[in-house]
């Protein structure tokens, strides 16, 4: 008698794993060094913090409410918390920004705003794009430049940005979150995939902390 490979149990369990396969097949990809000068890091639950000396500065980007622009060294008395996706991402940058939107919803006492980057500015139009953010909760706030300024602040960041795949449509690029502070200065690179509750309490200390000791994030 022939033997079984496939059974109904490992069928569904094969049906179970793939969308984490398909998650995973974004997040594992490895970003470039930092190129920011960078004082002093602390490993976090959910991600690294980190005290950069040199803001980042010269990269504007156009903002879904249409009327103004988003200078990325400008937000003097707030902080950025960034992710780089793009609109017809087909499970992936749903996923993880409504998770975002979850974190800035949670953090809403906390003088943060969300922003969602497009990393495919010649199919993501300003309209597009707000519709996109649209579906999820909170008050996020999408940006949008030409390609080759997308590309040089995310690569600024820390951030992979990939080639359109014809073959399996889509763009493959980081899964993390930025978090610039005050003046532009880069403060940290959280982790998209971590769980929520750390995210969240690491986001809080991470705006509270002064000196940027360890004792201060507590």
């Amino acid at each position: 008698m022939k033997k079984k490979f496939f059974t109904p149990a490992l069928i569904f369990m094969l049906i179970a794993i793939l969308p984490i396969a398909m998650l995973t097949h974004h997040i594992t990809k490895t970003s470039p060094p930092l190129s920011v000068k960078m004082h002093q890091t602390l490993s976090l639950p959910s991600g690294i913090l980190i005290n950069s000396t040199e803001p980042v500065r010269g990269y504007s980007f156009s903002t879904t409410d249409m009327e103004s622009f988003w200078e990325s060294d400008q937000q003097s008395d707030s902080w950025s918390l960034i992710f780089f996706g793009y609109t017809s991402c087909p499970a992936f940058c749903p996923h993880m920004t409504e998770k975002l939107a979850c974190v800035c919803e949670a953090l809403r006492d906390c003088p943060l705003q969300g922003y969602f980057i497009s990393i495919d500015p010649e199919n993501d139009s300003l309209l597009e794009m707000k519709n996109f953010l649209n579906r999820y909760r909170g008050s996020l706030i999408g940006l949008r430049s030409e390609t080759l300024n997308t590309q040089a602040f995310a690569q600024k960041l820390s951030i992979y940005i990939g080639q359109y795949s014809p073959e399996e449509q889509h763009i493959e690029h980081s899964a993390s979150w930025v978090l610039l502070g005050p003046g532009g200065y880069l403060r940290g690179i959280i982790h998209a995939d971590a769980p929520l509750k750390n995210q969240v309490q690491d986001l809080r200390s991470a705006i509270k902390a002064v000196h940027w000791d360890r004792d201060d994030l507590q």
